[in-house]
């Protein structure tokens, strides 16, 4: 537990327990309230036993056996309330932790998101906020109570004599260690099963995603054959880590019976000598396997406070990344005057430059024509102007200010993204088109669905704009043009068209580029194109070749030049380039 400092510990609580104080107060006081209950209640068992004995009057018996049974009645209503106040602030305050661990993932820039894989990130979301789940809730407390109530016992106890309470206070420092040694045996088995875990839901994850992929060039038995690799890896250390964990139920079993016989053995001679009864023997025993209990709990507790202290590294180390694209700008995107990339160099990866020396100038309402291989660098250009990344050397301006200076948010409402990869949700149709955004009116969305004759399939939805929609429910046309209506309803001031028809059945494409005309009308717009046909109604062309400038200039003057290289490709009727 030293690797994080108790002063993380208590920053973490106050953060996200504060919410829940009444709670926490109402948690805690239950709890102490149980402790001496527990602690009472065998009094009141021991009493109605020597009473017995001493052939006390019925009436005596009666009021020992309604106060047990109120004690008893109080004791589960306290668990109850427990359980329902621990649950509310553990779901309560790790959502909290989830949402800022969320909110704050989204802002780090594209090269954290290529550094960590979607199966890690999930695992760092939602597996160590999971984790902190009991610590938010009681772990805490029941540390503190359970020690309480092994004080408790051993306090009374020692009431009872003083080599009863030392004996039994040896009993439980021999059950602490004991009980040490065999969870420190089982823990790191238990590691060892949750990586081999987390190899397998990366691997599974890795491979759903490339599941087009992998049926294409016919690899699912070898992806198949590797899981199962995977499986039998989990599958051993999660056996060994179950066999050797037994070892903790053979130490419990065994100090109960431990207990027991210490209890006979101090209880037998102090008997028979008239020191104590046989309601203080019951008492004795019951006291002993009330010990067994706190004594696993503490170690548990322990130990799950050693992978609360893990998550919460973690956690602290993904708080502290910070993203690398600055918003330190205070200028607003409200219109498009000119783009301009003056001599840009951009590399992902030291050593390995992607983009070399690219220049060129779009006036407003000008369409860029960008085309070349793929690898080219492409659709970089658009993630560098959308400010994914930040350039190495030279500028990108927007009405000659550099895209540094424009505010984040201000900058990328400005320009709207249409690609060929369509990210629908799990949620109605209305959230799809909107993000969520539930200003926008209906008939708005209404005349946009219209427009993009998605009219026949939209009225066959059973709750129209409330209809839950996946991939599953749609084609991949139907797919792409609720996509694109998210731009329509952004009216961005940039577009760029990124491939955003290549897949698309000639039907749904003739449906896309008219809603495409109608949405770069006027706009400044780069088309990031593999078809000729796709580049007609641009202004200028812009051809990348292994990330430098193969050519560039008005489109009208590079189809005249018959020594261009665009004006060849059109001469060769190619319609399809570089796919």
């Amino acid at each position: 537990m030293a690797g994080v400092p108790f002063q993380k510990y208590f920053q973490l609580l106050s953060k996200y327990m504060g919410p829940f104080k009444r709670h926490v107060t109402l948690l805690a006081g239950f709890m102490l309230l149980n402790i001496v209950l527990r602690i009472v209640n065998p009094q009141v068992i021991r009493f109605y036993i020597d009473s017995v004995i001493d052939d006390e009057p019925l009436q005596v018996l009666a009021y020992a056996a309604i106060l047990y049974i109120i004690f008893a009645i109080i004791s589960q209503a306290l668990t109850i309330f427990n359980v329902y106040l621990s649950q509310s602030v553990s779901w309560g305050s790790t959502n909290l932790l989830r949402s800022d661990i969320l909110s704050h993932t989204m802002s780090l820039d594209m090269t954290f998101h290529n550094q960590y894989k979607p199966g890690e990130m999930i695992e760092r979301v939602d597996g160590d906020v999971n984790a902190l789940s009991n610590f938010f809730s009681q772990l805490v407390l029941q540390l503190v109570t359970n020690i309480l109530l092994i004080v408790g016992i051993l306090v009374a106890l020692f009431f009872e004599g003083w080599l009863i309470g030392l004996v039994f206070t040896g009993f439980t420092i021999f059950g602490l260690v004991a009980t040490f040694l065999a969870r420190k045996l089982a823990v790191p088995h238990w590691k060892k099963t949750r990586e081999s875990f987390m190899n397998l839901f990366g691997y599974i994850e890795e491979r759903i995603s490339g599941t087009e992929d992998i049926r294409a060039l016919g690899a699912v038995p070898n992806a198949m054959k590797k899981l199962y690799v995977y499986e039998e890896d989990r599958y051993r250390k999660m056996m060994k880590a179950i066999t050797i964990s037994r070892l903790i139920s053979v130490v419990f079993t065994g100090l109960i019976g431990f207990g027991i016989t210490l209890v006979f053995l101090v209880g037998i001679p102090l008997f028979e000598r008239g020191s104590i009864t046989i309601g203080t023997i019951f008492l004795m025993n019951y006291y002993v396997t009330q010990l067994v209990g706190p004594i696993f709990a503490i170690l548990r507790q322990i130990q799950t406070l050693q992978q609360a202290d893990a998550s919460i590294e973690r956690i602290e180390e993904l708080f502290d990344m910070k993203s690398a694209i600055k918003n330190e700008g205070t200028h607003r995107l409200d219109s498009v005057s000119s783009i301009s990339f003056d001599s840009v160099n951009f590399e992902y990866f030291e050593g390995k430059p992607v983009l070399q020396d690219i220049s060129f100038d779009l006036k407003e309402g000008e369409k860029l024509g960008l085309i070349g291989r793929t690898g080219s660098g492409k659709t970089t250009i658009s993630r560098l102007l959308y400010r994914l990344y930040d350039i190495q050397d030279g500028s990108i301006r927007i009405n000659d200010i550099p895209i540094r200076d424009y505010e984040l948010y201000s900058l990328r409402a400005g320009i709207g993204l249409v690609t060929q990869d369509v990210q629908l949700f799990n949620t109605t149709l209305r959230n799809n088109m909107t993000f969520f955004n539930h200003d926008i009116e209906d008939e708005r969305l209404i005349e946009i669905i219209q427009f993009l004759n998605l009219g026949e399939w939209f009225v066959q939805l059973e709750k129209g704009l409330d209809t839950n929609i996946t991939h599953d429910d749609v084609s991949a046309g139907q797919a792409q043009l609720i996509a694109l209506s998210r731009i329509f309803l952004s009216d961005p001031h940039i577009i760029i068209l990124d491939e955003a028809s290549s897949r698309l059945d000639p039907a749904t494409e003739t449906i896309m580029s008219q809603a495409l005309e109608r949405l770069t009308r006027d706009k400044t717009t780069i088309i990031i194109a593999h078809r000729l046909s796709t580049l007609e109604t641009t202004d200028k062309i812009l051809e990348l070749h292994f990330g430098k400038i193969l050519e560039y200039g008005d489109r009208k003057e590079l189809v005249a030049n018959p020594e261009s290289n665009y004006s060849r490709l059109l001469k060769t009727g190619k319609e399809v380039l570089f796919a």
